[in-house]
């Protein structure tokens, strides 16, 4: 083989690793072109385009591989970002349910406090008219109960401004109701009944029994508006989590 011939295939060589790497960097057909035509004149033109050929397999096994993992990755990382998705949603989900459960707890405690007042009421006018120790003990108990369940009332509100103020405004006239019910008990003991009398009309005049109700219905309205709110973005949150869950 002559001389010229070996450097005109080095040359030639040399073209198609350049027009390779022109392929792998831009990819275009005209590169493919212009080693179809170095080839067609040059007198080794059919081991330059097996060779030509050769590289562009090997350089498109590369690109499917490449491109293969680099589909995994982008699926395993949707895969993560699902997980992580759903694992937030879930935990959100269930605080949110969590305050539901407060709010009714708080709604509950509310109506607790104003049972054990009417019981007390009621079972002082009892023992009252009857003098019977049954009445007694049952004012007694309900008393009792009062303001442990109030102050649990202000524990399980105490995250709320508003019902923190209700608590501040609902516990003076609750400790007056009792003060009342104290007296007259202790006139009925004493046989002092026309005084037990004035007592439970003076009361039933006064606005400590208007501003406890009034006060408890502003808390349950409170509670009540939470509900509803929280309700609503504890099911939302379910169906976002439900939606990523069955998406993943």
């Amino acid at each position: 083989m002559k001389f010229e011939t070996i450097t005109g295939m080095l040359s030639s060589f040399w073209e198609i690793i350049a027009l390779h790497a022109e392929f792998c960097l831009r990819a275009e057909p005209s590169v493919c072109h212009g080693v179809m035509r170095l080839a067609g004149s040059n007198p080794c033109g059919g081991l330059l385009i097996s060779l030509a050929k050769s590289l562009l397999t090997v350089d498109a096994t590369r690109r499917r591989a490449v491109g293969q993992i680099l589909l995994l990755a982008a699926g395993f990382l949707v895969l993560v970002a699902i997980s992580v998705a759903s694992v937030i949603l879930v935990n959100q989900a269930r605080d949110d349910n969590a305050a539901v459960v407060h709010t009714v707890e708080a709604e509950n405690q509310i109506n607790s406090v104003l049972l054990e007042i009417r019981r007390a009421e009621s079972a002082a006018r009892g023992y009252l008219l009857t003098y019977g120790p049954q009445f007694l003990a049952d004012h007694e108990a309900s008393v009792a109960k009062v303001i442990p369940d109030l102050d649990r009332l202000a524990q399980i509100t105490s995250d709320n401004p508003t019902q923190v103020e209700n608590i501040r405004r609902l516990r003076p006239a609750i400790e007056q109701r009792l003060s009342q019910f104290a007296q007259e008990i202790d006139f009925i003991k004493r046989n002092e009944q026309g005084k037990a009398v004035e007592l439970v009309i003076e009361a039933a005049a006064s606005n400590t029994r208007q501003r406890i109700t009034e006060t408890a219905n502003a808390m349950l309205s409170e509670e009540s508006r939470l509900f509803a709110h929280r309700t609503e973005k504890a099911d939302r949150t379910q169906v976002l989590a439900s939606s990523v869950t069955i998406a993943g």
